[in-house]
């Protein structure tokens, strides 16, 4: 199933190798997303807070795939999206809009994986390699999606750091606001409830999602593939 899900994904792009998550033995492209106390008593879920994958990339991902491996059995570890096109028609003003359109904000892989890092030697050595091969990059905070040409909101909280154009005091009061936005309105998302052998994709640029850890300490397993736009 590991090379069929790759082999899936890349009809739609290319696919992102990730620097820290582990990955399944024969598939670099798959990461492995596992937890529960069967496989680690002292790592716990972290993907409980609204994000989008891999938005300090350069290339960021443009479709998201999500294979269910192993669900517990008493259920639990929903996932959550919410639209971002919605959030930005609905939730700004035109005077915001108009604000926001100027500005830029920075995206790291520190602040996106400094939940996931052990403090050892290995985890922080890898987390160094990662930061070298990843530096910071800056994408529009209102970007355009390029076939619908429908806007909305890009920043989220896992990697976001700053607005460049702003002080430190604005930059933060700003993006704690919009990071707000997001679990502002339950309407404006959607809940999948995992069966095993369950497979999602969804566009990654107009939607933040959310992995509910209630499984815990129950065993969950999730391959993820990140896909991202071909090189021209």
């Amino acid at each position: 199933m590991q090379k069929q899900q790759r082999d899936l994904a890349y009809q739609f792009g290319q696919l992102h190798v990730h620097p820290i998550y582990p990955h399944t033995p024969t598939c670099h492209e798959v990461t492995v997303l596992e937890f529960g106390q069967k496989c680690s008593t002292d790592r716990k879920p972290d993907s409980d807070i609204w994000h989008t994958d891999v938005s300090y990339s350069s290339n960021p991902p443009i479709m998201g795939m999500l294979y269910a491996k192993i669900i517990p059995k008493q259920g639990g570890g929903d996932t959550l999206w919410a639209n971002m096109v919605e959030i930005y028609e609905q939730e700004l003003s035109d005077a915001m809009k108009t604000v926001l359109s100027q500005l830029t904000p920075e995206h790291s892989i520190e602040k996106s994986h400094k939940r996931s890092i052990k403090v050892n030697d290995s985890d922080l050595d890898t987390l160094k390699k990662a930061k070298e091969n990843n530096p910071p990059v800056n994408h529009p905070v209102i970007d355009e999606h390029p076939h619908t040409k429908q806007k909305y909101l890009n920043v989220n909280t896992t990697a976001t750091t700053k607005i460049n154009e702003l002080n430190e005091q604005e930059s933060e009061l700003l993006l704690q606001y919009l990071f707000s936005l997001i679990n502002k309105r339950p309407e404006l998302t959607c809940r999948w409830k995992w069966n095993e052998n369950d497979i999602c994709l969804w566009d990654q640029r107009t939607t933040q999602h959310y992995a509910s850890p209630d499984y815990w300490p129950h065993h969950r397993r999730m391959h993820r593939c990140a896909i991202m736009k071909q090189d021209k």
